[in-house]
């Protein structure tokens, strides 16, 4: 692993959101199966609604189309099973791992493939690029590739599935320098990527596939000014510009 930054607050998170998914239960006669499972679903989605995108249980139904806040309180209590459809739904749009509505991990939302296409594609889609920095360990300069748009009541944010490092002249560098190749490609300067340091919830909860609008502490984000001159810099040398801050 290369860097092992604030383990004991992101086992805090991730224990958090175990507990109260999945341990709490009263004791009671055994469920039948189908129960058990829109229990658990229902909690889940809770979870996701409340803990990670910052939804009311009103905007919550309006993204997923229900006609009654009823009908969410229902799901959300495990009373009814959570439609297939709709699950399949809550996947696509917040962008969730597939096994985590079914139990099946607690890693909540997928990552996406950092390359030049990708990133070129959400360019295109008019997601904003974020670069996120580590907040404490400033030795290797780490961080994280992201893209966020406002979508109504949400905003969409996607981790990349790689560490980037600002110190780098390897591997670290070159997953940075994706993003860099798909600005060129698309005519943006270096100055639409905007790069903050992060709580270090946030930067937590990004290295473990929990990082959306309530765990990234927005409020808390601040200009990384040390790595914003060194992606100035490799700008530069990629013949991007890199002036004029857009912050």
């Amino acid at each position: 692993m290369l860097e092992t930054a604030g383990t004991a607050a992101i086992q805090a998170i991730v224990k958090a959101l175990i507990d109260r998914m999945l341990t709490g239960k009263p004791s009671a006669p055994a469920a039948p199966e189908s129960q058990s499972y829109a229990v658990d679903v229902g909690r889940r989605i809770r979870i996701l609604r409340q803990d990670l995108l910052g939804l009311s249980m009103r905007q919550m139904c309006e993204v997923v189309g229900l006609s009654e806040v009823s009908q969410l309180e229902a799901f959300e209590a495990g009373a009814q099973e959570f439609p297939l459809q709709l699950t399949r739904e809550l996947e696509a749009r917040f962008f969730l791992n597939p096994d985590f509505l079914d139990g099946g991990t607690a890693s909540v939302f997928r990552s996406f493939s950092v390359d030049t296409p990708t990133c070129a594609q959400y360019l295109a889609q008019g997601f904003s690029p974020v670069v996120i920095c580590n907040p404490s360990e400033r030795g290797d300069l780490y961080s994280y590739i992201t893209f966020e748009r406002e979508a109504g009541d949400y905003r969409q944010i996607h981790v990349g599935n790689l560490l980037c490092s600002f110190s780098s002249n390897g591997g670290g560098r070159l997953n940075l320098q994706y993003l860099i190749h798909a600005l060129e490609g698309v005519g943006l300067p270096g100055s639409a990527v905007k790069i903050y340091r992060v709580s270090s919830r946030a930067w937590e909860a990004a290295r473990f596939d929990c990082y959306q609008l309530k765990t990234a502490d927005v409020h808390l984000r601040s200009s990384d000014w040390e790595c914003m001159e060194i992606w100035g810099q490799w700008c530069e040398e990629s013949g991007v510009r890199a002036h004029s801050w857009l912050m």
